[in-house]
């Protein structure tokens, strides 16, 4: 653990935590390998299978994020295998370990003796049982290597205050730029913890933290830099113009979007909760408390953290509501310290255990309802009847066009151009099309109309298909699990 070890902590609580951590960890990790799935998947999956085979993000296929999430799955694959469930595993205790970092701070820096380790208890189940972060945080996308690069970074930057030495200064500078290397949608975390370590340091030079900060921060974006050099146009499209003009193509009202998104906690009963106590937990510390300067300072840069972690993302375009998940370790702090606050006007404040483990039954209830609700989506091994026949239908050396996560299955490497579906949208000059590995949308239906795959593979819409030609000359096709595969084309 990263914070420091509470004075008053005996070690009865310590196993409490540790097997409660255990359970949590337990349940998310089945979950994971068994109904985890998201579209979006395929992308970082293919991505990482393709470094795997020598391939470099941005120079040989375009790559629309920053790379050493794909590198960091690229790793793993090596060792264990490219399967989805190698990433959703490592994604799952990534998780696991921010909601741990979490839970050991609100215990540590707890003063009331009595409701320490109640209050530990709920921080870790407002986390950890979430359902943004149980459905996101589990997946191969970067959400569960974002949220403990974040944890770990806010843990470093709270000890380093008090340090005279830049040790914790450059770990907090390292997490929160891998965070950012793995997702630009942590962006925010980094800038706010190197200011908050200069503006609170009470040991040591603040020059020294600082320099130390921003050199562990470069770390993790050693890999950007080395294909920066090698391909910096590509690079700079990829990681940057892609996010900030071509991600709205298609997508009429981004703005209107984004602000339904963020209104939306209102019809959802656990961010509603979250919220709410999060609030009364600020006015708590910042008023009621009583507590000593430096233990309230630490809870408003969990404050400060959520504020501007959300603004941020009101302004990407578009938003979803599992990009909040990223502050949730930060409010779930703040909720356990303001559950206490209304507990301690009643007459439950003697008896911490009796609200604790209601509000924990109604948490834990509400994480398995959503399982329950959500039994019928779709699932990673609802797929394996589609990549079965792309495999059966498709010679050994045919050309196939299919989504990501179908080449990610069968292991078929894609043709140059369509490695990441969301491009073929993009309208741009022939040679930078040509730099960047994109084909436009307009190629792609002329290749369809001549039958230039030997296999087509799709989960879109059957109207976005057709608007596309389909089934065009393929004489042949079948509808597996709300997806299509076409074959078998009449060619000139």
């Amino acid at each position: 653990m990263l914070a420091d070890d509470p004075g008053s902590s005996d070690r009865r609580s310590i196993i409490i935590l540790c097997g409660l951590a255990c359970l949590v960890l337990a349940g998310l990790l089945v979950y994971s390998v068994t109904r985890s799935f998201a579209w979006d998947e395929g992308f970082h999956l293919l991505a990482a299978q393709l470094i795997l085979r020598g391939k470099r993000p941005y120079l040989d296929f375009f790559l629309a994020q920053t790379p050493l999430y794909a590198y960091w799955n690229a790793f793993w694959f090596r060792w264990f295998g490219d399967t989805w469930r190698t990433a959703h595993t490592f994604s799952t205790l990534m998780t696991g370990g921010a909601f741990c970092l979490l839970t050991r701070f609100v215990y540590s820096r707890f003063p009331k003796s009595t409701w320490r380790l109640p209050v530990a208890v709920l921080a870790m189940l407002f986390v950890g049982v979430n359902t943004q972060v149980m459905e996101f945080g589990t997946l191969a996308q970067a959400y569960g290597v974002g949220l403990f690069g974040v944890a770990a970074a806010f843990c470093l930057a709270i000890r380093s205050v008090d340090r005279a030495g830049w040790h914790e200064s450059a770990g907090a500078g390292f997490f929160a730029g891998a965070a950012a290397a793995c997702t630009l949608l942590t962006a925010p975390f980094a800038p706010v913890l190197f200011l908050w370590i200069l503006w609170r340091n009470r040991v040591g030079g603040r020059l020294k933290k600082a320099i130390a900060f921003l050199a562990g921060g470069a770390v993790p974006f050693l890999p950007l830099f080395w294909l920066f050099v090698h391909g910096p146009q590509q690079v700079i499209f990829g990681a940057i113009k892609f996010h900030l003009f071509y991600r709205q193509v298609e997508w009429e009202g981004s703005t209107q979007h984004n602000l339904e998104v963020m209104i939306a906690w209102l019809d959802s009963g656990n961010a509603l909760l979250i919220m709410l106590l999060a609030a009364i937990g600020f006015v708590y510390i910042h008023s009621r408390s009583g507590w000593e300067r430096e233990r309230r300072q630490e809870f408003y840069l969990c404050a400060i953290l959520t504020v501007v972690e959300t603004a941020y993302l009101f302004v990407a375009r578009p938003t979803f509501p599992r990009y909040y998940l990223f502050v949730v370790p930060f409010a779930g702090a703040l909720a356990a310290v303001g559950f206490f606050a209304v507990s301690s006007f009643t007459i439950s404040a003697r008896k911490p255990w009796h609200p604790t483990i209601l509000l924990a039954s109604i948490l834990i209830a509400g994480a398995i309802k959503d399982v329950y609700d959500t039994r019928d989506r779709y699932k990673w091994n609802d797929l394996r009847e589609v990549a079965q026949k792309v495999n059966e239908v498709t010679s050994p050396n045919g050309l196939l066009w299919s989504d990501e996560f179908i080449y990610f299955l069968t292991r078929r490497p894609p043709p140059s151009g369509f490695e990441y579906d969301d491009t073929h949208k993009l309208i741009l000059s022939p040679e930078l099309n040509a730099k960047l590995h994109i084909i436009p949308q307009a190629e792609v239906n002329q290749m369809i109309a001549k039958g230039k795959f030997d296999t087509i593979q799709s989960c879109d819409d059957e109207d976005v298909l057709k608007d596309m030609g389909l089934p065009g000359p393929y004489k042949q096709l079948q509808d597996l699990q709300d997806c299509y595969v076409y074959w078998n084309p009449k060619r000139p």
